[in-house]
C-alpha cells in the first residue's frame, strides 16, 4: 500500500499514473489508417494469410467512405451510412464479411485502449435468407449423368462422390487411415 511506502516512492506512482493518464489522453489521436495500420500487423502474427486480406479490404471500403477520421468519431450513424453505401457495390454476404472484420479490429483497438468501447457492437449485420444447398439427384438422373462421363477413371470418381456424399476436397485428401472396413 502507498501508505507503507517512502514519500520518494508514493510520488513515483502518483508519478506513473499520471504519465499513463496523459498516455491515454494521447491516444485519442489515432485514426482508421493507424488502425488498419496496427490490427494488419497483429492479425498478420496470428491470422491466416486469407483473413488478412479480408480485414484488409474491409479496411480499404470504410477508409474510402468514412475517410481519415479519428476512431472516436466512428459512429453508429456513420457505421449504418457505411453499410447502405457498400451495399450498392456487394450483396449482403460480403458486406457482413467486412461489418465482422472491421468488428474485430476496432474490437482490437478497445484492447489496446485506443478506444473505451466498439462502436460496431450492436451493429446489426445484413439479414442473408438461408440457402437450401440440399440437391438430391434421383436415379434417373445419377444415370444420365455418369452415363454422359466418358473417363471412365473420372465416371468413377464421380461414382465414389455421389456414393460417399464427401465433398471434392474431402475425397481429394483421403487415407487409408479414414477407411473403416
Amino acid at each position: 500500500s502507498i501508505r507503507r511506502k517512502s514519500p520518494s516512492v508514493s510520488r513515483k506512482l502518483v508519478n506513473d499514473q499520471d504519465k499513463q493518464t496523459q498516455s491515454n489522453r494521447e491516444t485519442k489521436n489515432h485514426r482508421i489508417p493507424d488502425l488498419e495500420r496496427e490490427y494488419l500487423a497483429y492479425s498478420r502474427a496470428n491470422k491466416a494469410e486469407n483473413t488478412c486480406e479480408i480485414i484488409q479490404n474491409a479496411f480499404w471500403k470504410f477508409r474510402e467512405f468514412a475517410d481519415d477520421i479519428p476512431l472516436e468519431d466512428v459512429t453508429f450513424q456513420i457505421i449504418e451510412g457505411f453499410k447502405a453505401w457498400r451495399l450498392k457495390a456487394v450483396n449482403g454476404t460480403t458486406l457482413n464479411i467486412d461489418l465482422r472484420a472491421l468488428k474485430a479490429g476496432f474490437e482490437y483497438a478497445v484492447k489496446v485502449e485506443w478506444l473505451q468501447k466498439n462502436p460496431f457492437k450492436g451493429v446489426m449485420q445484413i439479414h442473408m435468407p438461408e440457402k437450401d444447398y440440399a440437391v438430391y439427384l434421383d436415379e434417373e438422373e445419377v444415370r444420365q449423368l455418369l452415363t454422359s462421363i466418358p473417363d471412365p477413371e473420372f465416371r468413377r470418381l464421380i461414382r465414389f462422390y455421389l456414393l460417399t456424399g464427401c465433398r471434392r476436397t474431402e475425397g481429394v485428401n483421403i487415407d487409408w487411415r479414414d477407411v473403416n472396413l
